[in-house]
């Protein structure tokens, strides 16, 4: 080897030593410690957008397996802490309030869950507020609970685990997807306003060991095949499709109602359901019960493998219904209705 062959090699090498070393500090310096200073992490990588990963550890304080440990600032307690999933349960969104905002790129929260998909953090319009969002690899219920002042913990359950029935309930249209109008009214405002109402009615029973599942609770586009998953996913019993419907005819009013007849549970068909569904609606409304038919061709009603039904509230171009509509008592009368018929459904499949 000469010594211009020399040189090189030795400027090889030293500049491999120099990489090398810049990347163990870098690691040491982001890397946090655990519970007991022995467990490695994840380390916090900023994102383009400003969100950063949330280092994780998965140690487990004793006696707290199988739960989300999230460490709070010194300067937070419980009440500077919300939290809450997202419409469907599978995105859980942890709010803390401190003037630590950079706590999380130096404090690992703890999980030994497989369940996370992504876990990161983001500031918020609100100062002094960290968002932290922890994407599910399903649909879970929670409960958090806190003890002393300094960590929040999150248990996670399947609903089919909490509760004896489980109903999907599916709001036509949403975001870019008006649907029909008429009399000033769109579709996706009238499901949307109806599902809400039915929510608010179903979360006041507190007796109830009926969960009902919504597809949508905001304004927001929903994929068809998504709300196929949603009721496969969840092991749900029941499918009801909420819709509005339009006509030439202005006398035309009331509650048309649609069935999936290829799949159905031996003790109850769909076409026994959209009966037992439209009955309680029409009782609880006042409106005119209309046909009752099998769908004949597209849409997910067609794809739910569970007695699902499709009901129409009303016709937004109606001389009745265009006016009614309009009311929420008249609308909160439908969700009542609704609520009934899907209860009176899960009777007979019991």
């Amino acid at each position: 080897m000469n010594k211009d062959e020399m040189k090189k090699v030795a400027v090889l090498a030293f500049l491999f030593a120099v990489i090398a070393l810049s990347v163990i500090m870098y690691r040491s310096a982001s890397r946090s410690a655990s519970a007991n200073g022995s467990a490695e992490t994840k380390e916090a990588v900023p994102a383009d957008t400003g969100e950063y990963l949330l280092m994780t550890d998965d140690i487990m304080p004793e006696g707290h397996a199988d739960a989300l440990i999230i460490p709070l600032p010194p300067d937070t307690d419980a009440g500077g802490v919300q939290i809450a999933t997202s419409e469907t349960g599978s995105e859980l969104v942890v709010n803390v309030y401190s003037s630590e905002e950079d706590f999380y790129k130096n404090n690992a929260i703890h999980t030994d869950l497989d369940i996370f998909k992504s876990t990161v953090c983001s500031g918020t319009a609100s100062p002094g507020c960290m968002r932290l969002r922890f994407k599910l690899d399903g649909i879970y219920t929670l409960e958090a609970t806190t003890e002393g002042s300094d960590y929040v913990e999150v248990k996670f359950q399947a609903p089919s685990g909490e509760y004896r029935h489980i109903v999907v309930v599916d709001p036509a249209g949403g975001g870019s997807d008006a649907g029909v109008r008429g009399s000033g009214l769109l579709e996706k405002d009238i499901t949307l306003d109806t599902a809400l109402l039915l929510k608010e009615i179903a979360d006041a029973d507190e007796s109830s060991d009926v969960k009902i599942c919504f597809t949508r609770l905001s304004d927001t586009n929903i994929d068809e095949d998504y709300r196929v998953y949603l009721a496969d996913e969840l092991g749900a019993g029941l499918y009801v499709q909420l819709c509005a419907d339009v006509s030439d005819d202005a006398a035309r009013n009331g509650i048309f109602t649609q069935y999936n007849d290829r799949f159905y549970l031996n003790d109850l068909t769909n076409a026994e359901f959209a009966g037992i569904l439209e009955k309680q609606v029409v009782q609880h409304s006042g409106a005119a019960a209309l046909e009752i038919e099998a769908i004949l061709e597209g849409e997910a009603l067609m794809r739910v493998r569970v007695p699902a039904a499709k009901i129409s509230l009303g016709y937004l171009t109606g001389n009745k219904d265009g006016v009614r509509l309009k009311d929420d008592n008249y609308k909160r009368r439908l969700a009542a209705g609704l609520y009934d018929g899907i209860k009176a459904a899960l009777k007979e499949l019991e």
